[in-house]
């Protein structure tokens, strides 16, 4: 099956993968505290940085309030560093 990928400088349609891939995380997140397990993984960790930073795209996880649990969890872990 092909990937479709967002077309260059397609703002809005890179936007609309955002949104899909929030909904995701979301549909995953409305029943578990971390990604892939009962504790965070490196799955936790390797896509915290992309959420944490959507609004510097103007995505908003506010439709997202698991996304938003999670995200306030991952900051609670200790050694937390936020992203730069």
């Amino acid at each position: 099956m092909p990937t479709r990928f967002a077309q260059l400088g397609n703002l809005e349609e890179c936007r609309e993968f955002a949104h899909t891939a929030l909904k995701v995380l979301a549909a995953r997140l409305q029943a578990n505290d971390w990604l892939a397990a009962d504790a965070p993984t490196v799955a936790d960790v390797a896509c915290y940085p992309y959420v944490a930073m959507a609004s510097d795209g103007d995505i908003s996880t506010t439709p997202f309030p698991a996304v938003e649990q999670w995200l306030v969890r991952f900051a609670s872990l200790r050694g937390y560093m936020p992203p730069p």
